[in-house]
């Protein structure tokens, strides 16, 4: 296959936000096994299984919403848009993708409490993809996906789940669940507006008009309101002291406190903006994202060891960084 037909596969998988979602499952495991006993060829086979999920959840949502992105002109360059991959070829190697890792993993791990989460994870990640754009709150159920596939790889160790597993689950759900409604919405308001999609920021009354940005009250509210949510989840483990086990990190709770309080800067920036500018828009959004990532690796250090917390925090990063420039040429997706 030619170098110019890989990159349009990678380009449609969006392949340089594959290592953020495989890693949950990661996260999953590594906080149920011994400090000093890390089994990096199980991390392994779970982070493959999680390209994979992540290759068939990302290609069938590009599948499902063709219809919706042919509204955009900024969305032509998308491969299945632009014809470069044909659109019946996406969704059988979506379908390959998924089977390849859930037969790999009822084969490798055995566990019926894994692959029940697995199940449940690829169902909820395929109503997202097929209905996401059609009902209000389907954010939180890509979130719900993400949930239980970091559930999935604590099962792979133990059918005992600890707090601290829950708590880095909810963690990812509540991440990706925003992400999706707060920056996937906002940077896809006027072509979401014209084809009468429901995401979060045009249900809630959202629109571009000429180039005047009108972001309303209600959804400032959901912003709000959701990183209300998410900060409390930070920083509510502390306060109760429910940590067992817990080796506390120096400056640890400092720099939570500044990831914070940057997460709440860039939100809030962005539901500022007067005029759309979508380039900008991105560049503000993305700024949120990496702030808000290193959240669950900096909470868990006092589990899983500095060291380990530090490659699951910068092996995304420079994921994301090599991929972006491997598809795009530059440090920032074209779509």
């Amino acid at each position: 296959m030619p170098a110019s037909a890989v990159r349009q596969w990678l380009k449609l998988a969006r392949l340089q936000a594959g290592c953020a979602t495989a890693i949950t499952s990661v996260f999953g495991a590594i906080l149920l096994m011994p400090r000093y006993g890390i089994d990096v060829v199980h991390l392994f086979i779970l982070f493959i299984i999680g390209l994979l999920f992540h290759f068939y959840g990302f290609v069938l949502n590009e599948y499902s919403d063709i219809e919706v992105d042919m509204y955009a002109k900024e969305l032509t360059d998308k491969p299945l848009i632009k014809g470069t991959i044909k659109k019946k070829h996406a969704l059988y190697a979506a379908i390959v993708a998924i089977m390849i890792a859930l037969g790999a993993e009822i084969i490798i791990f055995k566990s019926v409490l894994a692959t029940s989460a697995f199940l449940v994870a690829i169902i909820l990640g395929a109503i997202y993809d097929l209905y996401g754009k059609r009902f209000f709150g389907a954010d939180f159920v890509l979130g719900g996906s993400i949930f239980f596939f970091t559930l999935f790889g604590a099962f792979t160790v133990s059918n005992n789940l600890t707090p601290v597993v829950f708590l880095a689950a909810f963690l990812f759900f509540i991440q990706l669940a925003f992400q999706t409604g707060f920056t996937g919405g906002m940077k896809d308001i006027p072509h979401d507006y014209l084809a009468g999609a429901k995401t979060s920021p045009v249900y809630l009354g959202c629109r571009v008009v000429g180039k005047k940005l009108i972001i309303t009250r209600e959804f400032r509210i959901y912003v709000i309101g959701t990183k209300t949510v998410h900060t409390s989840a930070v920083f509510i483990p502390f306060l109760v002291e429910w940590f067992d086990s817990y080796d506390p990190v120096i400056l640890q709770i400092p720099i939570l406190i500044l990831l914070v309080l940057l997460m709440w800067g860039a939100a809030l920036k962005a539901v500022s903006f007067k005029e759309f500018k979508r380039e900008k828009l991105m560049r503000i959004l993305g700024a949120h994202e990496v702030v808000t990532y290193p959240m669950v690796a900096i909470l868990v250090m006092g589990f899983i060891g500095i060291l380990n917390a530090v490659i699951l925090l910068l092996l995304p990063i420079i994921w994301y960084a090599g991929f972006l420039y491997i598809i795009y040429g530059r440090f920032m997706p074209d779509v």
